[in-house]
C-alpha cells in the first residue's frame, strides 16, 4: 500500500482518526467515498426545495457540514448494525427534511411517497442517533376504522415490512378485484385520512 494511501481503511478506522485526530487525510477519503451518496439523497428532495425556495446550490454547498456532523455523531458502538453509510445517508434525508420543516411548507403531494414524507417529517423531533421505525401496526389498526375496508387493505400489501416486496398497483389490483385507477384513488383517501390523524396525533406513528 502506498503511503498516505487510505482506500483500503475501513470506514470505523477512518471516523476515529478524525474525532480523536482530527485528521483531514480520513476525512478527505470519506468524503471521497461518500459525497455521492449526500448527493443522491438530496437531489430526491430538490423538487420539493426549489418549490419552497431553497436553492439547489446552497443544498449541496453544506454536504460537508453534514458529512461532519455524521461523522461526528456515528458512534459504531451504539449502531452496530448500522453503516456508516446508512447513518449518513439518515443525516442528509433528515437535513433535507428539516429544511423543508423550517420553511413551514410541506406541499401537498399526489403519490405514494407522499405518506412517507409526512411520517418523516414527524420524525424529525425524535432523530436522534438512529431513524425510528415506522409503526406499521398502528397506522393499519387506524385505517381498519374507516367504513371503506378496501383502503386498509391497499396500504398493507402495498406497505406491509412483513413481504419481500411491495406489491405493483397492477397486482394489489388483481388481488383485490379492482381498477388500477380505483386502487390509486383509494390510496389517496387514505394518506388524506392518515394526515388528518397525524396532525391530531391520533396515531402513533413511530414505535
Amino acid at each position: 500500500m502506498r503511503e498516505n494511501d487510505l482506500s483500503t481503511i475501513s470506514d470505523i478506522v477512518l471516523i476515529s482518526n478524525v474525532k480523536n485526530l482530527s485528521d483531514s487525510e480520513s476525512y478527505n477519503e470519506l468524503s471521497a467515498r461518500h459525497s455521492g451518496l449526500f448527493y443522491k439523497v438530496c437531489h430526491r428532495y430538490i423538487k420539493i426545495l426549489s418549490s419552497i425556495g431553497v436553492k439547489e446550490r446552497d443544498v449541496f454547498e453544506e454536504k460537508d457540514a453534514v458529512l461532519y456532523k455524521a461523522i461526528l455523531n456515528y458512534n459504531p458502538d451504539h449502531l452496530s448494525k448500522t453503516k456508516f453509510s446508512t447513518f449518513l445517508g439518515n443525516c442528509a434525508r433528515y437535513f433535507c427534511l428539516h429544511k423543508i420543516e423550517k420553511a413551514n411548507q410541506m406541499p401537498e403531494l399526489d403519490d405514494e411517497d407522499a405518506i412517507n414524507h409526512e411520517f418523516e417529517s414527524r420524525s424529525l423531533k425524535e432523530y436522534q442517533e438512529k431513524s425510528p421505525k415506522i409503526n406499521f401496526n398502528g397506522i393499519l389498526n387506524k385505517l381498519t376504522k374507516v367504513p371503506d375496508k378496501r383502503i386498509p387493505n391497499i396500504f398493507r400489501l402495498r406497505y406491509d415490512p412483513g413481504l419481500s416486496r411491495k406489491k405493483t398497483w397492477q397486482s394489489i389490483a388483481n388481488e383485490l378485484e379492482l381498477k388500477i385507477s380505483t386502487v390509486q384513488a383509494l390510496h389517496k383517501k387514505g394518506i388524506g385520512l392518515l394526515r388528518e390523524e397525524i396532525k391530531k396525533d391520533n396515531v402513533e406513528v413511530f414505535c
